[in-house]
């Protein structure tokens, strides 16, 4: 069985905004010994074939003899990318199905220890040190809060965009961000993967980037039943929209750089 602790550039064990588990296509090649081109384009075959969900994208930047190197990773996250993961490995190497599970294992183990609260450890030292890291993510939490107030306050007179007293779970697709907004659709695809909200080319493709995911602006849903591929996999369609956090700024960005007229109340 390969070491858990593999050291991979590219590896993200969590995030500390979402407390999500990443695996990316980088540390995959590294866990089944393949170059990463080869993963990649399994990635891509499994994907175009309705066998994995679209993942997201980084840009990974590297420098060798004084030269830098960009390179672009595939990233899979949380329940969706354990599975999708093992489903990669199966293609490419299945004698080391034990050793991507036993990795997704052991992240899910740093994460579990990163999200332990003060009290429930046992040494002081890691105890006090973990009451430190939870006094200042509270005092940042508050500081926000208070730059939004003050944001807010300054914004509400000028009556730059409406804020929805409405569900915050209401969700919005971009055809209808498009009529709300009166700024065409073909403009508004253009705007997300500029301001790298969302990637893909189609409407089957379109997924939400870290800046949506990180701010929660964009998320996918699913629609209609399920339905069977010719590999046996259950999947659904789903379609990529606007929460009403991602509504309210994205109009706010596109107001204050002039590519819309502010919005009236009762627009809502």
């Amino acid at each position: 069985m390969s070491n858990l602790n593999l050291k991979t550039s590219n590896a993200v064990a969590y995030t500390n905004n979402n407390t999500i588990i990443k695996m990316n296509s980088q540390e995959i090649a590294d866990l089944v010994q393949a170059r990463h081109d080869n993963v990649k384009r399994t990635i891509e075959t499994l994907v175009s074939s309705g066998v994995i969900a679209s993942p997201q994208t980084e840009d990974v930047v590297t420098t060798s003899n004084n030269r830098q190197y960009t390179s672009q990773n595939y990233v899979f996250e949380g329940e969706q990318g354990k599975r999708d993961t093992t489903i990669i490995v199966a293609q490419l190497s299945p004698q080391f199905l034990g050793t991507v599970v036993d990795r997704w294992m052991y992240l899910e183990k740093q994460l579990l220890e990163m999200v332990k609260p003060s009290y429930m450890i046992e040494d002081p030292i890691e105890r006090a040190k973990k009451w430190i890291e939870e006094a200042s993510a509270k005092q940042e939490v508050e500081s926000k809060l208070i730059e939004a107030t003050q944001v807010i306050e300054i914004q509400a007179p000028k009556a730059e965009v409406f804020d929805a007293v409405l569900d915050k779970s209401r969700t919005y697709s971009i055809r209808e961000f498009a009529q709300r907004t009166g700024v065409q659709e073909m403009k508004v695809k253009k705007w997300l993967k500029e301001h790298s909200w969302m990637n893909g080319s189609s409407s089957t493709t379109y997924r939400p980037l870290s800046e949506a995911n990180k701010n929660n602006y964009m998320r996918m849903v699913r629609s209609g039943k399920p339905f069977t591929t010719q590999y046996g996999t259950t999947r659904y369609n789903e379609s990529i929209v606007f929460t009403q956090e991602g509504f309210n700024e994205a109009v706010r960005k596109m107001v204050k750089s002039g590519m819309m007229k502010p919005l009236a109340a009762d627009q809502a």
